[in-house]
């Protein structure tokens, strides 16, 4: 590795984790907030906020997609350790191995359908806000693409290491 892609890639990664990092929190303070004036707006002023669903639901995909990237990076997905602890070492890297790809093969697959998926909305808009799906739909190939990423970044390491065994 070249000594310019070691000063680029770190400061790549950062770039990423803050958009994950403000991703997730932007989107769960917006739920929090939107949540919270459409319950006062529905119990108090007894009046409901007709496209607050909307938003919520488009929140709560950003939130989900931005989060499981996060949760690749700081190695909070879970492992079949049970499973796994019965193997000697090489069977356990061998297992690890074979799951790894597995879910490389599956995020890559999810991350091609999710464009299809986001492409696919055309002129389709929301009903009440008239705003076009492809913007809300949009979140699922960004998050994908984050998950590939961390995951792609973190799997020799993944492969190699016995994950601690805190339980």
């Amino acid at each position: 590795m070249k000594e310019s892609d070691r000063k680029i890639f770190p400061a790549f990664d950062r770039v990423v984790k803050g958009i994950e990092d403000l991703g997730v929190g932007i989107s769960f303070g917006c739920i929090v907030v939107l949540v919270f004036v459409t319950v006062f707006f529905r119990y108090v002023l007894k009046s409901g906020i007709m496209w607050s669903a909307e938003v919520q639901e488009v929140l709560v995909v950003a939130m989900a997609m931005f989060g499981c990237a996060k949760a690749t990076r700081e190695g909070g997905h879970t492992e079949l350790t049970a499973l796994t602890g019965l193997f000697p070492r090489k069977g356990r890297i061998m297992i690890r191995a074979l799951t790894t790809l597995a879910s490389l093969v599956f995020l890559g697959t999810f991350f091609v359908t999710c464009i299809r998926y986001a492409t696919s909305t055309g002129n389709l808009r929301t009903i009440m806000l008239k705003i076009p799906y492809s913007y809300f739909y949009m979140f699922l190939p960004v998050g994908m693409g984050l998950n590939l990423y961390e995951f792609l970044k973190y799997a020799p390491g993944r492969i190699m290491k016995d994950p601690p065994s805190d339980y």
